[in-house]
C-alpha cells in the first residue's frame, strides 16, 4: 500500500534525463489518469501502482502552501493542475479559431482530457471527425511535453502555475468535512473577489460564513499569493486568468447564496445600497433586493447611480415577486426617475404600480403619478390626485389599523397638499389651494406626540405648501413664518433630506427679497446638511442659490452706479459648478434653470456670445425635461428683453455689434471701425442686417446716421 512517508523527495533528475519519447509518454499517461479520475484516488488505492514521476517534480511541489508537508493526495491534484496549465499554453486567445493549427492542437487535448469528452464528442466541438482529432493529438502532446520540459529547466511561470494548482486542489478535493474541506470553501469564496475589498472587511466576512480557522488560513493565502493585498485592500490573485474562471464556475448554488448574502449584508451596513441589492440578486434573494431599493432609492440617486438602478430594477422585476412587493419597487424606481426629471420613465413605472392588490400602495401610485404630471399636464395631475383621494376616503376605518391607519392618513394629507400645489404654482387660485390645505390639516389633526414619521413628514410638506400659498398672496411675513415652521418640523422628524430642502427654500426667500444676512445663514446650514448626507441635488441647488446671491448683489451695486463685474464673475463660477453637478445627475430641469441663470449673468456682463450659447442650451434642456411650460418662462422673458439671444443666424460680428450697442446705447459706423475683423463693407452690411431683424433702429437717412437698440 502506498504511504506518504515513503515518497521520494523529487523526481526532477529522472524527468530531465528522459528521452523525448519517454517524456511524451509520461505526459500522455498522466493525462489519461486525469481523464479517468485516477489521479484523485491515488491515496485510496490498496494495491501497489507505478506512480507518475510528475507527482514528485518541483513543478508540483513548489505549488504547495507555505510550510505544508507533501501529501500524495495534494500532489496528485497538483499534477492535474500542471497539465491544465501546460495545455492552456497552447492557445491564449479567448475564442476558438477552427482554422488555426495551434487551436486544433489545444482542443485535441483540452476537450477529451480536461473536459472528459469522448474523442467523438471532441470532434464535434472542433468541427472535425474523430480520426482528425487523433491526428492532432500526438502533435499536441509533443508541444505540451516541450512546455513542461522548458518550465522544468527554467521555472518562470511559478505564480501562474500556483493559481492553477490551488484552483484544481480546492474544487476537486472532496473528502469528509474537516479543515481541508473548509479551506476549499474559503478558497472558492475568495475566488469571487473580483473587486478590491478591505482586509478587515474580508476578515469579518469569513467569520459569518462559518469556516473554522479562517483567519489563520487567510494569512496563508496572503503569504502564498492567492490573495493579493494592496495597501488595505484585498483582491483574489485569480481575478482575470483562466484558473479563476475555472474555480468560480464550480461554486455550488448554496455556497453562492451564502457568500452573496454575507456580501449584501455587509454592503448594506456600509450604506452601499446598490451593491447590496446587486449581491442579493446574484444570490437570488430577490425580495431582499427589492426591499433594499425601495427603502434606499434616494441614497442611490444621490450617489449618481440612477442608470444602474434602472438596470437592476429590470433584473429584479423579471424574477418571481409578490405583486405588492413588485408595485412598491416600481414606485420607488419611478420616484427615482422623477428626481432626475425623467417623466416618461416615471409615468410608465408608476402606471404599472396601479395593479397592486393593496389599495394603500395603489393610492401611493396615484400620488406620484400626480406629482409626475403636475408641471406638464395640469388636468392629468389633478385627476390622479383626486383618484388617490377618492380611493383612500372610500376605505372603511376597519380596513387599516394601527400603523397602517397612520400611513393612510399621511398619504391622504400628501394628496391634498399635492393638489394644493397645482393651484399655487400652475393654475394660481388661492381659494382652491387653501381649501385643499385646510383638508390636509384636518387629516393630520391636532399635535400629538405619537404621530408617525409619515405624518410628521406630511407636516413638513404642509408648512412648505402654506409658505407657497402666502407667497402667492403676497404675504411675505406669513411665508417666512411657515418656512420656519417647516424647518422646525423637519428637525423634529430628523429628516435631513427634507431639512436641507426647507432651509434652502427659506434661504431663497430671503435672498430674493434682498435680505442677504439671514439668507446666507440658512443657505450655509442647507449646504452643511446636504453635504453631510451627500445629497448631490442639495449641493447643486445650494450652489446655484449662492450664485444668485452674488448676482443680485451685482445688480444692486450696478443700479447704485458701482462696478459689479467681479461679483458677476463669482456668480458665473457658482452657476457653472451647479450645471456640472446637475449634469452628472442627469437633471435637465435644473440644468435648464442653471443655464438660464448663466444667460442672465453673461447678459449683465455684456458678453452676448456666451449669453446666447447658454440661452440655447437652456432651451434645449428645458424641452428635454418635459417641463417646457415652467422651464421656458424665464427663458421667454429673457428672449423678450434680448431678442438677439433667440435668433439662430446671428454671427459673432452681429453679436459684437449688439454688445457695443447695449453698452453705448447709440452707435455709428465710426464706432466699429477699430473692431478686429470689421471692414467698411461688413460694417454697413451688418448694421443693415440688424435693422432688418428689428434689433436696431436707424436714426437719420444720410450722413451722420446713428443706430440704437429697438424698443
Amino acid at each position: 500500500m502506498i504511504n506518504d512517508a515513503n515518497l521520494p523527495a523529487t523526481s526532477d533528475q529522472t524527468l530531465s534525463t528522459m528521452d523525448e519519447k519517454t517524456f511524451i509518454d509520461t505526459v500522455a499517461d498522466a493525462l489519461r489518469d486525469y481523464k479517468d479520475g485516477k489521479l484523485h484516488v491515488y491515496p485510496l488505492a490498496n494495491e501497489e501502482r507505478t506512480l507518475s514521476p510528475l507527482l514528485f517534480s518541483s513543478l508540483v511541489l513548489d505549488c504547495l502552501l507555505s510550510g505544508e508537508t507533501p501529501q500524495l493526495r495534494v500532489q496528485a491534484l497538483g499534477v492535474g493542475a500542471l497539465l491544465r496549465w501546460a495545455v492552456n499554453q497552447l492557445w491564449s486567445a479567448s475564442r476558438p479559431d477552427f482554422e488555426d493549427e495551434h487551436w486544433k492542437k489545444y482542443a485535441s487535448l483540452y476537450y477529451p482530457y480536461l473536459e472528459g469528452m469522448t474523442f467523438k464528442d471532441a470532434g464535434v466541438q472542433m468541427a472535425l471527425d474523430e480520426y482528425t482529432v487523433h491526428y492532432w493529438r500526438p502533435k499536441a502532446l509533443k508541444e505540451v511535453a516541450s512546455v513542461l520540459r522548458s518550465e522544468l529547466e527554467r521555472p518562470v511561470h511559478h505564480v501562474q502555475r500556483k493559481h492553477y494548482a490551488m484552483a484544481e486542489r480546492y474544487q476537486v478535493y472532496q473528502v469528509k468535512p474537516d479543515d481541508q474541506t473548509h479551506e476549499q470553501r474559503l478558497l472558492r469564496f475568495c475566488a469571487l473577489l473580483r473587486q478590491p475589498m478591505p482586509v478587515q472587511q474580508l476578515r469579518v466576512l469569513v467569520e459569518k460564513i462559518g469556516i473554522p480557522n479562517a483567519q489563520a488560513f487567510l494569512d496563508r493565502l496572503l503569504l502564498d499569493g492567492w490573495l493579493v493585498q494592496t495597501g488595505k485592500q484585498l483582491v483574489t490573485g485569480l481575478r482575470d486568468d483562466e484558473a479563476g474562471v475555472y474555480l468560480r464556475n464550480r461554486l455550488t448554488a448554496e455556497e453562492q447564496q451564502t457568500w452573496y448574502d454575507c456580501l449584501a449584508t455587509q454592503a448594506k451596513q456600509q450604506q452601499e445600497y446598490l451593491a447590496a441589492a446587486t449581491y442579493w440578486c446574484a444570490g437570488e434573494h430577490y425580495p431582499r433586493a427589492a426591499k433594499t431599493l425601495v427603502d434606499h432609492f434616494q441614497a442611490i440617486v444621490d450617489a449618481g447611480q440612477i442608470r444602474q438602478l434602472y438596470d437592476l430594477h429590470e433584473q429584479i422585476a423579471s424574477a418571481p415577486l409578490e405583486r405588492n412587493t413588485l408595485a412598491q419597487l416600481k414606485i420607488a424606481v419611478g420616484r427615482a426617475a422623477l428626481t432626475v426629471e425623467n417623466v416618461n420613465t416615471a409615468v410608465s413605472l408608476l402606471g404599472d404600480a396601479l395593479s397592486a392588490p393593496d389599495d394603500l400602495i395603489k393610492a401611493e401610485g396615484y400620488f406620484y403619478l400626480g406629482k409626475a404630471w403636475e408641471k406638464a399636464l395640469f388636468g392629468q395631475s389633478h385627476h390622479y390626485f383626486d383618484r388617490g383621494i377618492e380611493l383612500l376616503l372610500d376605505l372603511s376605518p376597519e380596513s387599516y389599523l394601527g400603523g397602517q391607519s397612520r400611513q393612510r392618513d399621511a398619504l391622504l394629507a400628501e394628496l391634498y397638499i399635492g393638489k394644493a400645489w397645482l393651484y399655487i404654482l400652475h393654475a394660481p387660485d388661492a381659494i382652491v389651494a387653501e381649501e385643499a390645505l385646510t383638508k390636509a390639516e384636518e387629516v393630520i389633526g391636532k399635535p400629538n406626540k405619537q404621530r408617525s414619521v409619515e405624518l410628521q413628514q406630511a407636516i413638513v410638506n404642509l408648512h412648505n405648501a402654506l409658505a407657497g400659498l402666502y407667497a402667492l398672496q403676497g404675504d411675505a411675513e406669513s411665508e417666512v413664518r411657515h418656512y420656519n415652521n417647516a424647518v422646525m418640523a423637519a428637525r423634529e422628524v430628523g429628516d435631513k433630506e427634507r431639512l436641507w430642502g426647507m432651509l434652502h427654500n427659506l434661504a431663497q426667500t430671503y435672498i430674493h427679497a434682498r435680505q442677504y444676512e439671514p439668507g446666507l445663514l440658512f443657505l450655509a446650514e442647507a449646504e452643511q446638511v446636504a453635504t453631510a448626507i451627500e445629497s448631490q441635488e442639495g449641493i447643486g441647488k445650494c450652489t446655484q442659490t449662492r450664485g444668485a446671491y452674488h448676482y443680485y448683489q451685482a445688480i444692486d451695486i450696478r443700479a447704485a452706479g458701482g462696478d459689479a463685474q467681479e461679483l458677476l464673475v463669482i456668480a458665473i463660477r457658482h452657476y457653472t459648478l451647479a450645471t456640472e453637478i446637475f449634469k452628472k445627475l442627469g437633471d435637465d430641469h435644473w440644468l435648464a434653470a442653471a443655464h438660464a441663470d448663466l444667460t442672465e449673468a453673461f447678459v449683465a456682463l455684456h458678453n452676448l456670445p456666451a449669453a446666447r450659447r447658454h440661452y440655447l442650451e437652456a432651451v434645449n434642456r428645458a424641452r428635454r425635461s418635459n417641463f417646457e411650460d415652467v422651464s421656458l418662462q424665464v427663458l421667454n422673458q429673457l428672449a423678450e428683453d434680448h431678442p438677439e439671444l433667440a435668433l439662430k443666424d446671428l454671427s459673432p460680428r452681429l453679436l459684437r455689434i449688439m454688445e457695443i450697442a447695449r453698452t453705448c446705447h447709440v452707435i455709428t459706423r465710426d464706432d466699429l471701425e477699430n473692431e478686429p475683423g470689421f471692414t467698411y463693407t461688413t460694417i454697413r452690411h451688418d448694421l443693415n442686417r440688424l435693422v432688418e431683424l428689428g434689433l436696431l433702429v436707424r436714426i437719420g437717412q444720410t450722413r451722420g446716421i446713428k443706430y440704437t437698440l429697438a424698443a
